[in-house]
Formats: structure tokens, sequence, C-alpha cells
């Protein structure tokens, strides 16, 4: 993979990222196991906070999820997925970009 830095810009530009499993630049072998061990992580939090609410009675789950250990809880694992969630849609963005591109293009193409 080559990769450039600009000090003007100050960016880095990947030429290739698509072979990454992160959608990002690639990490090497040994950082893969962390993502892997931050997505379990994740994971696990996640459920098991889902767990505590809901088995919260209904009528104190409101004032269970505000008290300040519950928030920690929420503040710690909740950006993961915000993040998550932002990739997945720039995705399926570019992807709706691309294809409308190619259907632009084939309507041209058919109107010579």
């Amino acid at each position: 993979m080559d990769v450039r830095f600009n000090p003007r810009a100050q960016v880095c530009e990947a030429s290739r990222c698509e072979d990454s499993q992160t959608g990002f630049l690639s990490f090497a072998p040994s950082a893969n196991v962390f993502y892997h061990i931050e997505w379990v992580s994740v994971v696990i939090f996640t459920l098991e906070y889902c767990v505590r609410v809901f088995t919260c009675p209904a009528h104190r789950r409101l004032a269970f999820v505000i008290t300040a250990t519950n928030l920690i809880d929420l503040i710690a694992w909740l950006p993961f997925w915000f993040i998550g969630a932002a990739q997945v849609l720039a995705t399926a963005a570019v992807v709706v970009v691309q294809v409308g591109y190619v259907r632009h293009v084939g309507e041209w193409v058919r109107q010579r």
C-alpha cells in the first residue's frame, strides 16, 4: 500500500484501502488482534447493558438509566456503534451515488 503525507494539507492519502478489514488504512497483523478484541468486548458490554436495563422494573427504567454509573457505561460503548453506523451509511451513500452515475451514463449512451 502506498501512503503519502502532504505537509501542506496535513492529511494522509492512501492509494488502496479496499483490502483493509476495517475499511480504513490496513493495520499491522498484530493490531488486528486488538480490533477483534474491541469488537467482542463492545458487543458483550452492549448486551450486558441492555440486559440490565430491560430487567429493571418498567417504572424505574429511566431513573436507572440516568444514574452516573449507567451513563458512564452508555458513553463508553455508544460512540462505537455511532461510528459503525456512520461508516455503513457512508458506504451506502457511495454505492447509491455510483449506481446513479452508472444509470445517468447509461441513459446518455442510449440517447446517442
